[in-house]
Protein backbone atom coordinates (compact mmCIF):
# COMPACT_ATOMS: atom_id res chain seq x y z
CA UNK A 1 0.00 0.00 0.00
CA UNK A 2 2.87 2.32 0.80
CA UNK A 3 4.30 1.95 -2.72
CA UNK A 4 0.95 2.83 -4.25
CA UNK A 5 0.60 5.96 -2.11
CA UNK A 6 4.13 7.08 -3.00
CA UNK A 7 3.41 6.54 -6.69
CA UNK A 8 0.22 8.61 -6.50
CA UNK A 9 1.97 11.41 -4.64
CA UNK A 10 4.74 11.54 -7.27
CA UNK A 11 2.35 11.29 -10.21
CA UNK A 12 -0.33 13.81 -9.32
CA UNK A 13 0.08 17.07 -7.42
CA UNK A 14 -3.64 17.29 -6.60
CA UNK A 15 -3.63 13.77 -5.14
CA UNK A 16 -0.42 14.56 -3.27
CA UNK A 17 -2.13 17.51 -1.55
CA UNK A 18 -5.18 15.39 -0.69
CA UNK A 19 -3.06 12.51 0.64
CA UNK A 20 -1.00 14.87 2.77
CA UNK A 21 -4.11 16.59 4.12
CA UNK A 22 -5.99 13.34 4.91
CA UNK A 23 -3.03 11.38 6.21
CA UNK A 24 -2.14 7.75 6.35
CA UNK A 25 -4.35 5.25 4.54
CA UNK A 26 -6.39 3.28 7.06
CA UNK A 27 -7.87 0.73 4.67
CA UNK A 28 -8.02 -2.73 6.18
CA UNK A 29 -8.24 -5.95 4.26
CA UNK A 30 -9.90 -9.02 5.67
CA UNK A 31 -9.99 -12.61 4.63
CA UNK A 32 -12.34 -13.19 1.71
CA UNK A 33 -15.51 -14.77 2.98
CA UNK A 34 -17.84 -17.06 1.07
CA UNK A 35 -20.79 -14.98 2.28
CA UNK A 36 -19.37 -11.82 0.67
CA UNK A 37 -18.62 -13.63 -2.57
CA UNK A 38 -22.13 -15.06 -2.76
CA UNK A 39 -23.60 -11.65 -1.99
CA UNK A 40 -21.52 -10.04 -4.76
CA UNK A 41 -22.71 -12.64 -7.28
CA UNK A 42 -26.36 -12.04 -6.41
CA UNK A 43 -25.95 -8.25 -6.51
CA UNK A 44 -24.27 -8.45 -9.94
CA UNK A 45 -27.29 -10.25 -11.37
CA UNK A 46 -29.98 -8.19 -9.66
CA UNK A 47 -30.17 -4.58 -8.59
CA UNK A 48 -31.71 -2.31 -6.04
CA UNK A 49 -34.46 -3.54 -3.78
CA UNK A 50 -34.78 -6.80 -5.71
CA UNK A 51 -31.19 -7.72 -4.87
CA UNK A 52 -31.68 -6.94 -1.18
CA UNK A 53 -34.95 -8.87 -1.01
CA UNK A 54 -33.66 -11.94 -2.85
CA UNK A 55 -30.39 -12.00 -0.91
CA UNK A 56 -32.18 -11.72 2.44
CA UNK A 57 -34.61 -14.52 1.53
CA UNK A 58 -31.75 -16.69 0.35
CA UNK A 59 -29.68 -16.06 3.48
CA UNK A 60 -32.69 -16.73 5.72
CA UNK A 61 -33.15 -20.15 4.14
CA UNK A 62 -29.52 -21.18 3.54
CA UNK A 63 -28.13 -19.63 6.72
CA UNK A 64 -26.71 -16.27 7.60
CA UNK A 65 -23.81 -15.94 7.07
CA UNK A 66 -23.96 -17.98 3.89
CA UNK A 67 -21.72 -21.02 3.80
CA UNK A 68 -21.09 -23.60 1.09
CA UNK A 69 -22.70 -26.22 3.34
CA UNK A 70 -25.83 -24.11 3.77
CA UNK A 71 -26.24 -23.66 0.03
CA UNK A 72 -25.58 -27.32 -0.76
CA UNK A 73 -28.30 -28.45 1.66
CA UNK A 74 -30.97 -26.58 -0.34
CA UNK A 75 -33.17 -28.62 -2.64
CA UNK A 76 -33.58 -27.64 -6.32
CA UNK A 77 -37.10 -26.48 -5.47
CA UNK A 78 -35.78 -24.23 -2.74
CA UNK A 79 -33.14 -22.82 -5.09
CA UNK A 80 -35.84 -22.02 -7.66
CA UNK A 81 -38.13 -20.44 -5.09
CA UNK A 82 -36.37 -17.11 -4.71
CA UNK A 83 -37.67 -15.36 -7.81
CA UNK A 84 -41.26 -14.69 -8.81
CA UNK A 85 -42.57 -16.55 -11.90
CA UNK A 86 -41.28 -15.09 -15.14
CA UNK A 87 -37.91 -13.95 -13.77
CA UNK A 88 -35.52 -16.10 -15.76
CA UNK A 89 -32.24 -15.72 -17.61
CA UNK A 90 -29.53 -13.42 -16.30
CA UNK A 91 -31.54 -12.40 -13.25
CA UNK A 92 -31.67 -15.97 -12.00
CA UNK A 93 -28.27 -17.19 -13.20
CA UNK A 94 -26.78 -16.42 -9.79
CA UNK A 95 -28.29 -19.70 -8.59
CA UNK A 96 -26.38 -21.59 -11.27
CA UNK A 97 -23.16 -19.82 -10.30
CA UNK A 98 -23.44 -20.43 -6.55
CA UNK A 99 -24.01 -24.18 -6.62
CA UNK A 100 -20.73 -25.18 -8.32
CA UNK A 101 -18.88 -22.57 -6.29
CA UNK A 102 -20.27 -23.99 -3.05
CA UNK A 103 -19.23 -27.47 -4.14
CA UNK A 104 -15.61 -26.42 -4.69
CA UNK A 105 -14.95 -24.33 -1.60
CA UNK A 106 -13.15 -26.02 1.26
Amino acid sequence: MRKAVLHLKKSDTVLRAIIERIGRCRMEFGEPKFHSLAEAIIYQQLNGKAAVTIFNRFAALAGNPLTPEGILKLTPEQMRGFLPPGHVGARSSWRLELLPLAGHVE
